[in-house]
């Protein structure tokens, strides 16, 4: 469903609006002023002078009593406009001329001036009487250039009462006389205003068009707000487009150029344009940040129209975060201060959205009722004023009220109402070009296909929207804008691979789930890498050295106070400072990657197909591709010969449950212990049970989807034995990644480098992490460092050069930044010693075969509906690491020294990293049965190779692993003997 996204003031579709100024009319975010022309003398220029600057409420009033008795009852509505010019024209220029030896501009000036602040107050009438007036005194003298002006202020008069086509006759009129003329600053604007009427009528390319020839005009000019204003204008017609990459860089730059001029309501206005960008991407937190900002401005400059319209962005992300009281109470404060007829209506739609949803809440069809009223309120307004685009989502909106009656009511009725709302809807988008909304309405359609049984053209549908999303996608550019979008796509890839499978279409529904997931890491392992000083913008590479070397002094002082202060306050204070620091940063990393071209150059990656991916596959590999729905889950079950598809009775929801429950038993004291085999056992049965004769090879590469990324698979049993009793296990984040890490493990490597930090303030000490590493050194030829010598600074400099990664530290995930997710390593003069997932994505890791994150949680991030995930682990391999070993939760230090010693044994011995796995764990479990001690880490990427000679082996080496064997057995005694009789 469409909420309706704010759009600047004046009355007008997108996110254009209005700056309210009484000397002269604005248009979209505005363009470059309306000059005022002409010259005042004598007493009455102090007179008038002193009114303007005293804000007088009526400066037209003043003057009409001064000159002409009549002239007041005339403005009052005892004649006509075109009465009141034809009656007075005469006389006002012979009183004036004669009493006042003013000149006629002056006069004329005057009146432009009036009329401009009666259009600010809404007071439509007299407005165009004092054009009028103004436009037969231009008339009288033969000035061509101020007829032109008074021309530009008609048009905009009717552009604010929705008239679109009047106002393009007068503006287009305007622009012919501009360039008689050679006015080329008129002309620009002009064309601007132009533009600005396409859009409001859905004619988005036309409109670009002439935006760039009026930005052209600015520049030549040097007309820093105009650039700016059009600017503006530009990014919002790429919103419409769905170009959201565009559009925000556009908004960028305008606010930097307004911002320098003083502009502060422009400033404001962009911000309310930046939200509506992110709210279309799915970024709630940026769009909301941006709403705030832009309320917090207008409110400032008591511009109400406007600050109504980041009211109604505030609006909807509270609504979106399911906080529907604190939404309505939004929309009801901007509905108070809304006197614009389309964003009354946008306010209307928007309140009724919330109805639509609180009636899932409540399963109370009469909310639905409530909510078409509002609707069709809302409709009849942009029905009476034309705006096309806002009548289209509003067609929409309606279409899915209905959908959603079909499951109380008259479901054949209601689905045909939804089906003939959607129908109208899509006919306006797909002649306007408006992709940003067009691929929803669609959506929405297939479904009330599928409920008609009408199931290939639902499948048509489906793809059409999908299509849709993918090139917006692609236009997207930098992958936070691309993991934004593709987390609204998952809806529609759900319902066609749920679809797909009912029609038994399984390796089609295979080759679309390639397309749901991880893309955002295919495209980045498929490109390139950039870096932010290729073609970066100087002085926002000199802000981000400055903002980063802020932020690491901000950090530093934490971790000294949490030592030596007790003020929780000043702890609570550097934690706010830190976070809006961290906010910051991510932001200005992102418009970095807006301005290099590198980042547009980037390709999408095709996902591999079924065939592809089986010409990969040796055949000792079998891969299982997970894929969620609401209702389901699919299983594509993939060998080098043969392919099958398994349909498991198991939906998101209840697997989603699952997770939380296990994740709640899985913690010492263990107290719930039959809960926790129970939970297993039911895992194994739904998961993997009907996968049974399927699964012949010993390697099985398992893809999770969604909350899957959180189970631990190894430790799923029938009761008897364990899933990786039975089989190797590794896993990938999509199908698709297999091109990219598998077979990079092209020999065995002998030599390590490993990391110990024990010690980080405010976390439990690790006592085990350096002798984790000493142990480490006896296996391989490391070169570890530990203490303050295991610096970022090292790793950065040392990590480039190794096969074999170890780090042995605390780990920290962060959910709201998730770019600051890190490892704790120690600090130096250059580095604050806090490795963050933006600082591994530059690593040069070509030659790391393995890395190991003998950490918390690392295997975990923060996941995108699109099933990409910003965390430690996806970042390693992005930075080229063919696997990685990480955890799925907090490890215990003791176990997971003894877990790696095990681990690095027989890795050197000769066994695939897989194996190394399997046997780590198995002999882990002899010991410690509870699979938190166990069962936490995953490997993701390459499984490796199993080289069964030693011959490369030194005798130093054979000695070692000899005496390793040795300390193992001894390590676990009897519980290992018993172990392997069960074996």
């Amino acid at each position: 469903m469409f909420r309706f996204l704010p759009t600047p003031h004046p009355s007008q579709e997108g996110n254009i609006g209005s700056c309210h100024c009484t000397n002269s009319p604005t248009m979209g975010i505005w363009v470059a002023q309306i000059p005022l022309l002409g010259g005042v003398r004598g007493g009455l220029k102090w007179r008038c002078d002193k009114s303007f600057q005293n804000n007088s409420p009526n400066l037209v009033i003043m003057v009409f009593c001064c000159l002409l008795p009549v002239v007041g009852s005339i403005m009052f509505g005892c004649c006509s406009a075109g009465d009141a010019a034809s009656l007075t024209t005469e006389s006002l220029l012979s009183y004036v001329q004669d009493t006042f030896h003013a000149r006629i501009e002056f006069l004329g000036e005057l009146l432009v001036r009036g009329g401009s602040n009666y259009l600010s107050q809404r007071r439509y009438q007299e407005a165009l009487i004092c054009f009028e007036w103004a436009f037969s005194l231009y008339q009288k003298i033969g000035d061509h250039k101020a007829q032109g002006n008074v021309l530009l202020h008609i048009g905009v008069l009717h552009f604010s009462r929705l008239r679109f086509e009047e106002a393009r006759h007068y503006v287009e009129r305007a622009l012919k006389i501009a360039n008689l003329q050679a006015d080329r600053a008129n002309a620009g604007i002009a064309m601007a205003y132009i533009g600005e009427i396409l859009r409001s009528q859905g004619q988005l390319q036309q409109a670009l068009e002439l935006y760039q020839q009026a930005l052209d005009e600015a520049r030549e000019l040097k007309d820093v707000i105009g650039e700016g204003r059009v600017l503006t204008n530009i990014g919002n017609v790429y919103v419409e487009l769905g170009q959201y990459r565009e559009a925000i860089r556009a908004f960028l730059n305008a606010s930097h150029i307004l911002e320098q001029a003083g502009d502060t309501q422009g400033v404001g206005i962009i911000h309310i344009s930046l939200g509506v960008s992110y709210t279309r991407l799915g970024d709630d937190q940026r769009a909301l940040t941006a709403f705030q900002r832009a309320q917090e401005i207008l409110k400032t400059l008591r511009d109400q129209p406007n600050e109504s319209v980041a009211l109604t962005g505030m609006g909807g992300i509270y609504e979106d975060r399911g906080e529907y009281l604190k939404a309505l109470g939004v929309y009801h404060q901007a509905l108070r201060i809304q006197a614009d007829p389309l964003h009354r209506a946008v306010t209307y739609n928007n309140m009724a959205k919330v109805w639509d949803r609180y009636c899932w809440e409540s399963n109370n069809a009469s909310h639905l009722r409530e909510a078409l009223e509002l609707y069709q309120e809302s409709l009849h307004i942009t029905r009476d004023v034309g705006a096309l685009t806002t009548q289209a989502r509003t067609l929409n909106n309606i279409g899915e009220v209905y959908l959603h009656l079909s499951a109380y009511e008259n479901f054949t009725g209601s689905l045909t109402q939804a089906e003939t709302f959607l129908q109208q809807a899509l006919r306006i988008q797909t002649a306007s070009g408006d992709r940003s909304n067009a691929w929803k309405t669609l959506e929405n359609l297939g479904y009330v296909y599928e409920l008609q049984g009408k199931f290939d053209k639902a499948l048509q549908t489906y793809h059409e929207a999908i299509t849709l999303l993918d090139q917006m996608i692609v236009s997207a550019g930098v992958e936070e804008l691309k993991r934004s979008l593709g987390a609204q796509t998952l809806t529609a890839y759900q319902r066609t691979i749920r679809l797909l499978c009912r029609s038994k279409a399984y390796q089609a529904a295979f080759d679309l789930s390639e397309r749901a997931r991880a893309r955002e890491l295919l495209d980045q392992l498929g490109n390139m890498p950039v870096t932010l000083s290729e073609g970066g913008d100087n002085e926002l590479l000199q802000k981000e050295t400055m903002l980063r070397s802020e932020l690491t002094q901000l950090e530093r002082l934490q971790r000294a106070q949490s030592l030596q202060s007790e003020d929780p306050e000043l702890m609570l204070s550097l934690q706010r400072q830190i976070e809006i620091k961290r906010k910051a940063y991510e932001d200005l990393l992102l418009e970095i990657k807006l301005q290099q071209p590198e980042y547009a150059a980037m390709v999408r990656v095709s996902p591999l197909q079924l065939h592809e991916v089986q010409q990969l596959l040796d055949h000792q590999t079998t891969l299982v591709s997970y894929f969620m729905t609401e209702d389901m889950t699919i299983a594509f079950v993939i060998t080098r010969n043969a392919f099958q598809a398994v349909e498991l009775l198991i939906g998101e929801h209840e697997l989603t449950r699952w997770v939380k429950e296990f994740r709640r038993v899985n913690a010492p004291p263990f107290s719930e212990q039959q809960s926790m085999q129970t939970l297993l056992e039911q895992g194994y049965a739904a998961l993997i049970s009907p996968l049974k004769p399927y699964l012949k090879t010993p390697i099985i590469g398992v893809i999770p989807h969604g909350v899957l990324h959180y189970i631990p698979f190894a430790a799923l049993n029938d009761g008897q034995r364990y899933l990786n009793d039975d089989f190797t296990l590794f896993a990938l984040p999509s199908v698709s990644l297999w091109q990219f890490v598998q077979g990079k493990s092209h020999r065995k490597s002998s030599s390590l480098l490993a990391f110990a930090n024990n010690a980080v303030p405010g976390k439990a000490a690790l006592h085990y992490a350096e002798q984790e590493v000493q142990a480490l050194a006896r296996i391989y030829r490391t070169h570890f460092l530990q203490g303050p010598e295991a610096t970022e600074s090292a790793l950065k400099e040392l990590a480039p050069r190794f096969p074999i990664i170890h780090l042995a530290a605390h780990a920290e995930m962060n959910p709201i930044n998730p770019l600051f997710s890190r490892l704790f390593l120690s600090d130096d003069p250059v580095n604050d010693g806090a490795l963050d997932v933006h600082e591994v994505y530059l690593l040069d890791l070509k030659k790391a075969e393995l890395v190991v994150l003998s950490a918390c949680d690392t295997q975990l991030g923060k996941q995108s509906r699109g099933d990409d995930m910003i965390g430690l682990n996806r970042a390693f391999l992005y930075a080229d690491a063919a696997s990685i070993l990480a955890s799925l939760w907090s490890v215990d230090d003791r176990a997971t020294c003894d877990f790696m010693t095990i681990f690095y044994l027989y890795l050197k011995q000769g066994k695939s990293k897989a194996e190394a796995l399997q046997i780590a764990q198995q002999i882990t479990r002899a010991k410690y049965p509870q699979p938190y001690y166990w069962a936490a880490f995953v490997l993701t990427g390459d499984p490796g190779n199993t080289d069964t000679s030693l011959f490369w082996l030194d005798t130093t080496a054979i000695v070692l692993i000899i005496a390793e064997t040795v300390m193992i057995i001894l390590l676990f005694g009897g519980n290992l003997l018993i172990y392997f009789k069960k074996l």
